[in-house]
């Protein structure tokens, strides 16, 4: 009789069960895990170096592969518009629940340590400006994931237009090679995510423990619960409409991706984990996500529209100040547009968030007390972002799918 041979559980699942271990492992030795982060640096190190290689190749492939730039001007109106409504819905929930938990008048903020943050002026001309380089190797080189997407666009388009056959499949297969390379490379790094995971979590724990629960809990558990409820009520809406998906169906299929983002907190580093999910997963054609899962990673920010939102109010509540409808309506159009700032602004989401504050006149002390456990509120943020980066993927595929349908039949 043959043994039955016993199944290894999947990358996902050992990389969540390696989460688990990580934190109580933070837990229980503290500021002694912070030795061994550098495990962690380097197996994450190992992902965003190759990131700038992987979106010039997967976006240069999918644009120059389109069968048309009617099919690609298509499904780029499609997620931006998509992009566009989640981000105004989630400025929106937080801007309710916020205002309905009052986490501003229950902040302790006694002996909790300040961080120096400067604030960015970005204007609509700057940011738009930073879209275009002037040096696409410097860009390269200083790893600008915007200005990066603005160069493999335009190589796509201008590949799809070249007249010459010949030349054009030479280009599109050397870039196809090379994007098989860079998957590869990928797929062995990612089996190492629970190696890295577990380092990492024990770092965050270690360093941070319990405080964040006996400091400003109130912002934090406002945040987390904006984001939930953007999920499940958004994205769920989306899913149930456009792809006849039930949220909780995805979210189970989904692990691999937010298991990653909360353990990395970094929506470029989650690119080629997405790219499989979508493929692997959700069987979504890479002419399709090799466009949308970039380009929700450098302008899609939900996460941190919800985070410019809740940090605003909360900070508003703590002095007393009350915002009218012109200051809500605001508050939604500069967070909108500062959420999709990429890396037009340097420093991360804390000096976004500093900025939006400084906008509006309040202060910004705050905001440096919150860089002291940023990676807790981080958490939450990146696994927004590109969760709903996923969902809108999904939906457009669907869309594309039930059109090709429509045409099929007709014809």
């Amino acid at each position: 009789m043959k043994m039955k041979k016993m199944k290894m559980p999947s990358t996902a699942m050992l990389t969540f069960i390696a989460m688990i271990v990580g934190s109580v492992l933070g837990l229980v030795f503290g500021e002694q895990m912070s030795a061994y982060k550098f495990i962690g640096t380097i197996w994450l190190n190992c992902i965003k170096m190759i990131q700038i290689p992987l979106i010039v190749c997967i976006l240069v492939t999918a644009i120059g592969g389109q069968d048309s730039l009617a099919e690609f001007g298509r499904v780029a109106v499609r997620i931006m518009v998509y992009y566009v409504m989640t981000t105004i819905f989630a400025i929106v929930l937080a801007l309710i629940t916020t205002s309905i938990i009052k986490p501003g008048t229950l902040a302790v903020i006694e002996g909790l340590e300040m961080s120096e943050v400067d604030t960015t002026t970005m204007s609509i001309p700057t940011f738009f400006t930073s879209l275009f380089s002037s040096n696409m190797f410097q860009t390269f080189a200083n790893a600008d994931i915007l200005p990066t997407m603005s160069i493999s666009i335009m190589l796509g388009i201008a590949i799809l237009k070249m007249k010459n056959e010949e030349h054009k499949k030479t280009v599109l297969s050397w870039f196809s090679a090379m994007n098989s390379l860079v998957t590869e490379y990928l797929r062995i790094v990612i089996k190492l995510s629970p190696v890295g995971v577990l380092f990492l979590m024990a770092d965050s724990f270690g360093v941070y423990g319990f405080a964040i629960f006996t400091s400003m809990a109130g912002l934090v558990a406002t945040h987390w619960l904006t984001i939930l409820l953007q999920i499940v009520l958004v994205y769920g809406t989306f899913l149930a409409v456009f792809a006849r998906m039930n949220i909780f169906t995805f979210l189970k299929k989904a692990t691999p991706v937010w298991t990653f983002t909360m353990a990395t907190c970094s929506s470029t580093a989650n690119i080629p984990n997405s790219l499989r999910t979508a493929k692997e997963v959700f069987h979504i054609p890479d002419r399709i996500s090799a466009f949308t899962i970039p380009l929700g990673a450098s302008m899609n920010s939900d996460g941190m529209a919800i985070g410019f939102t809740t940090t605003l109010l909360f900070i508003a509540q703590m002095n007393g100040v009350s915002f009218d409808l012109g200051t809500m309506l605001r508050i939604i159009i500069v967070a909108t547009l500062l959420s999709s700032a990429g890396s037009g602004i340097p420093g991360g989401g804390i000096v976004k968030i500093a900025t939006v504050v400084a906008t509006f006149g309040l202060p910004v002390e705050i905001v440096g007390i919150m860089a002291g456990f940023y990676r807790i509120f981080d958490m939450a943020t990146t696994t927004g972002n590109c969760m709903g980066d996923m969902v809108g993927t999904i939906c457009v595929a669907k869309m594309e799918e039930r059109r090709a349908a429509r045409i099929g039949t007709s014809a």
